[in-house]
Parts: structure tokens; C-alpha cells; sequence
């Protein structure tokens, strides 16, 4: 019998600046975005995923839901923050709360936009039904 591995976590510290963006696309967005994982599964979180994400103009992801509860904090530019009942205008010095397995979107209608993503978990983000793409609305201006 191996002898059990304990890991232990102490405080980590960094700066956004120094975060690698990593191009990300598919899965639920609908066009390319600029992701910089801050913290989660591969910084060793195991209870919170917090993330910078910049959105260009006109893209944003599908309707989808997370097994955790989420906050988007905006930074900069103006976009949208929806549910299934109600369609929300975001901009610098916003915050959502999206509770755990509510379906929603967010994204840039217009310019860049950018905002922090804060789950408190870091299972997987789930898309909305089997073609989350033809779920969208048709048009958001």
C-alpha cells in the first residue's frame, strides 16, 4: 500500500498582467475570445475558477449553464448579460449573479467588451440543449 499524498495550498499571488490570454473558441462562444485563467483546476483551485475574459466586438457565447454559482464583474466596454426571462444591458462597474444551473449568455453586442468570471466550482461549463447555436435569439442590438 502507497503512503496517501497530502497537498497542501497556500496563498497564491498574481498579477493579471502576467497571465498568459489564451485564444479560445467553439465550445459556447461565436467567435474567438481572449481568456486568462487567473485561478482553477490548473493553478490548483478545487472549489473556485476565476477568470479575465475579453469578448470583440459582436461575439459572445450561447445560451449555457454551470454547475456552480457565477459573478461577472464588467470592466470595460458594454455588452449583455441574459436569462431565459430577462435581457440585461452591462457596462464598467456592473456585477451579475447568475446562480448555479440557470441558463444565460453574456458577450459584446457592439465593441469590445470585458469582464471577470467568478465560479465557484470547476466543473465544466455546460451548453444548452444539442446545437446550442441554434438556440441564440436572432438578433441582439
Amino acid at each position: 500500500m502507497e503512503p496517501a499524498t497530502i497537498m497542501l495550498m497556500v496563498m497564491q499571488v498574481r498579477r493579471l498582467s502576467e497571465v498568459a490570454a489564451e485564444p479560445t473558441s467553439g465550445g459556447i462562444f461565436t467567435g474567438e475570445v481572449n481568456m486568462k485563467r487567473v485561478f482553477g483546476r490548473e493553478t490548483g483551485a478545487t472549489s473556485l475558477n476565476v477568470s479575465l475574459v475579453s469578448f470583440p466586438a459582436g461575439v459572445r457565447n450561447t445560451w449555457h449553464t454551470h454547475a456552480h454559482d457565477q459573478c461577472l464583474w464588467i470592466l470595460s466596454g458594454r455588452g449583455r448579460v441574459a436569462s431565459r426571462e430577462r435581457e440585461h444591458h452591462a457596462e464598467p462597474g456592473m456585477a451579475f449573479f447568475i446562480p448555479a444551473g440557470e441558463s444565460h449568455w453574456h458577450g459584446s453586442v457592439g465593441e469590445d467588451f470585458t469582464h471577470i468570471s467568478i465560479i465557484g466550482g470547476t466543473a465544466p461549463t455546460r451548453p444548452d440543449g444539442p446545437d446550442p447555436f441554434k438556440s441564440q435569439p436572432a438578433s441582439v442590438s
